[in-house]
């Protein structure tokens, strides 16, 4: 038997209610209890989340063929729940929901008065909603506060409201920030609201004390999520032609509903610091293939011995401060990121990377990099991967593909994907491991 999204939402509302708890759908309402319109669903509720709610939520979904993937501290009083079907075959039926406790806060300080929320409750499908205009006031609070902007979307909600509805909105905002409502009319007018933080912070009461127990907070889910990220950092590695780039896309395009966000890049991140070295590299590439041999050839060429090694420490370096300045930072947002091949060629494929040196060198340094939390191996027919790129030989692909099952063999956190079928096909399995590490 399987579940769908819409019967996971319709058991999940029910049971709120069976259980009595208070809750109130903060925006994208419109299309529930039948389908998220968004990808999760943002709701606020009351001390009755606690363990006990938890574990009745959980043991609610093991009965309609659903299960708890994987949950986690937001920021601050939010906590995000994911829920998956026990076979996944279609990623929007994934579930993300982000339980807001009672408190809507930025850096300690109190964002928006949980009382005017529950105060401005009704019913959407018997489903307890906060209503239009106080939903626009938080998205504009919550915009401007965390990302420094607001959604274009938000405004043109704003406009459709009626003059009374404008003028909730417009007071609310004034009464946060101790303000003129005009003031914050013409701001609303103007797209533009200056220096909100400060003024925000201003019209704070002690505003220092809130700030300290906030960074406090932030601090602490920082580094348990760094010690401990909730994302996955996925390696894509497999000989040229096996499918990287079009697996990626196809991951990017569907698993939307399974993490909040997802990175790719080719290799490693390409940080700012190194643009001149992107630069150079890439002029060096061109000159290669302007030469005229042949990629396999130009990858078995002789590369001197003092080369070689500072291109193995350039990359130990790049492969390094990218994974702490980029990959660990989405990472502890329980985002995924996808890298096309990372530091795999310094043992498959040195030859691309201009690299010419023993094998226990190599693996020195490969071994100081760190690591994906997974890896996604692409085999199949060397004939199939040559005829849609013809940068390798098939003896060379073939070659690549039987060091890569040697090396990953008996690995829990690999997994061997076809890749000369049915794109479809490789894309089920890459979703049945990314959920079940099957």
């Amino acid at each position: 038997m399987c579940f769908t999204e819409s019967k996971f939402l319709h058991s999940f509302f029910k049971f709120l209610n069976q259980e009595k708890i208070n809750y109130l759908i903060l925006r994208n309402y419109q299309s529930l209890p039948t389908t998220v319109q968004g990808t999760d669903i943002d709701i606020l509720v009351d001390e009755s989340y606690n363990l006990k709610f938890k574990d009745k939520l959980i043991k609610l979904v093991s009965q309609i063929n659903y299960k708890y993937w994987k949950g986690y501290k937001k920021n601050y009083e939010i906590y995000h729940m994911i829920f998956v079907p026990n076979q996944l075959y279609n990623p929007q039926d994934v579930i993300r929901i982000d339980f807001i406790k009672n408190k809507i806060t930025w850096f300690g300080m109190k964002l928006m008065d949980s009382k005017n929320l529950w105060e401005h409750k009704f019913f959407h499908n018997n489903l307890h909603c906060l209503d239009i205009p106080m939903s626009i006031t938080l998205a504009i609070l919550n915009g401007l506060l965390f990302a420094g902007h607001v959604k274009d979307k938000y405004y043109e909600e704003y406009d459709q409201l009626g003059s009374s509805e404008k003028e909730l909105v417009q007071n609310y905002i004034a009464n946060t920030l101790n303000e003129s409502p005009e003031t914050i009319k013409e701001e609303i007018k103007n797209r533009k609201f200056r220096k909100i933080r400060f003024r925000f912070i201003k019209a704070q009461r002690f505003p220092f004390l809130k700030i300290m127990f906030g960074v406090f907070s932030w601090l602490h889910t920082f580094f348990t999520r760094f010690i401990s990220p909730p994302g996955d950092f996925i390696a894509l590695v497999g000989p040229d032609g096996s499918g990287k780039s079009t697996l990626a896309e196809m991951i990017k395009k569907n698993c939307k509903r399974i993490y909040p966000g997802i990175t790719y890049f080719h290799l490693f991140p390409k940080l700012k610091i190194f643009r001149y070295f992107d630069k150079k590299s890439f002029k060096r590439w061109e000159n290669r293939h302007q030469s005229g041999s042949s990629e396999s050839a130009l990858r078995k060429k002789e590369f001197g011995f003092m080369a070689s090694f500072i291109r193995l420490i350039y990359l130990w370096l790049r492969y390094t401060s990218g994974y702490f300045f980029e990959v660990i930072l989405k990472t502890r947002k329980g985002h995924l990121v996808l890298s096309d091949r990372w530091c795999f060629d310094i043992i498959f494929d040195p030859g691309s990377k201009g690299i010419q040196l023993q094998q226990w060198i190599r693996k020195m340094v490969f071994y100081l990099i760190p690591k994906p939390s997974a890896n996604l191996v692409l085999i199949g027919k060397p004939e199939v991967f040559a005829a849609r790129k013809d940068d390798l030989t098939v003896e060379d692909i073939q070659e690549q593909i039987t060091t890569m099952k040697i090396f990953f063999s008996g690995s829990k956190q690999s997994k061997l994907i076809r890749t000369d079928q049915n794109p479809e096909e490789s894309f089920k399995e890459t979703l049945n491991f990314l959920v079940n590490r099957e």
